[in-house]
């Protein structure tokens, strides 16, 4: 037992949406009250879908934070989606928005991922 509602923040090895299992689990902890953090490369479209149908009572305590893997983006023609799905989130009464991952090979293209962030619009509130 927690002793109450809690933050949760739900992240995998990898995508976490892969999962069957992680939609479900995010919802019933939604449903109980919890506040929960999603950490997601934002870009398994069905996956989101299932997400966001969620009831309105419990999806404004749903964060989505999406990780800003601009190379793998690009090299999968995903930069759409990702930005596409923040708009969807946010639209259907969750809070998203994107998050740079810095590392050694993403720091030469680091002002292309802010660059992005503000060309699609999408800035966390």
């Amino acid at each position: 037992r927690i002793g109450g509602n809690a933050h949760i923040t739900v992240i995998g090895a990898g995508e976490t949406l892969i999962p069957p299992e992680v939609v479900p689990f995010v919802k019933g902890l939604l449903h109980l009250g919890h506040v929960v953090e999603l950490v997601t490369n934002n870009t398994l479209n069905q996956r989101i879908d299932e997400l966001l149908d969620t009831p309105r009572e419990d999806i404004g305590r749903l964060i989505v934070k999406c990780s800003l893997h601009w190379k793998e983006l690009k090299r999968l023609h995903k930069v759409e989606d990702y930005f596409n799905n923040i708009k969807r989130i946010i639209a259907a009464g969750a809070s998203s928005y994107p998050f740079l991952v810095i590392c050694d090979e993403y720091m030469n293209e680091l002002y292309v991922s802010v660059s992005l962030v503000r060309c699609h619009n999408v800035h966390p509130v």
